[in-house]
């Protein structure tokens, strides 16, 4: 989905901030891994990264501080991913990912703490150093089942229990 060629609609559904997809988006396109996952016999993974402490950041050093933190872990979190998988803004403060074509818990968990390292460089803005602190939680499709909307609910679930989560997904 090359930023060149959205369509109006697809152009809506965009966070203004970060540019990534929206919520609504991240569900259609969720939705429709899902289904081809049924036709293919494809797996994919659901992450929730929820940043912790950002409205402490928004109201020690103001909102455009909390602003460049998300902008800053938007651009992390793409730079973790493959093209054939998707990142968006769901929450204020959270972002959500698909992972398509993972068929091992190892490559789950090598691309969570490849999202993980990312994160933790922090954000430099206006020479103040912002470090970025996250949860993450994990659901992996078919073994959560096929509900998208519950595939979200129980990598957030996940993201709640910090690394009790990543570690979770090792058995």
């Amino acid at each position: 989905m090359s930023p060149d060629k959205l369509t109006d609609e697809e152009e809506e559904m965009r966070d203004m901030l970060t540019g990534l997809p929206d919520r609504s988006m991240f569900m259609d396109i969720l939705r429709q891994t899902v289904e081809r996952g049924e036709l293919h016999g494809n797996c994919c993974a659901v992450v929730l990264v929820t940043l912790d402490g950002l409205p402490e950041v928004n109201l020690r050093n103001g909102r455009s501080a909390g602003d460049a933190v998300l902008r800053s872990a938007a651009d992390s979190l793409r730079g973790c991913i493959s093209e054939r998988d998707m990142v968006a803004r769901v929450a204020g403060n959270a972002f959500a990912l698909i992972l398509s074509g993972v068929h091992r818990r190892a490559d789950i968990q090598r691309v969570v703490a490849d999202l993980r390292a990312a994160l933790s460089l922090g954000v430099m803005d206006d020479d103040l150093y912002l470090p970025i602190q996250a949860s993450l939680g994990v659901d992996v499709y078919p073994d959560g089942g096929k509900d998208p909307a519950g595939l979200l609910a129980r990598a957030g679930r996940g993201a709640t229990g910090g690394a009790a989560a990543v570690r979770a997904m090792r058995h």
